[in-house]
């Protein structure tokens, strides 16, 4: 299950998408075992770090994505 969600995620992540990409990854995370959450976790907080990015770079308030989901897992 956490390999259905971390290939959704890449999908996502191809297309510009990386919020929807994180949610996909944070569904990973849930159903990973001792092999694949540190992968997990460690792209997910690649792709948080590129958002977080984009959002300085933007400087639209709307796009502040720690006040509406939290910070790296």
């Amino acid at each position: 299950m956490a390999a259905l969600h971390c290939k959704r995620a890449e999908e996502l992540a191809g297309r510009g998408l990386n919020r929807r990409a994180l949610t996909e990854l944070a569904k990973a995370a849930v159903y990973a075992d001792a092999y694949q959450i540190n992968d997990v976790v460690a792209r997910r907080n690649e792709l948080s770090l590129r958002v977080r990015g984009t959002q300085r770079i933007s400087g639209d308030p709307r796009m502040d994505y720690d006040n509406c989901v939290g910070g790296v897992l």
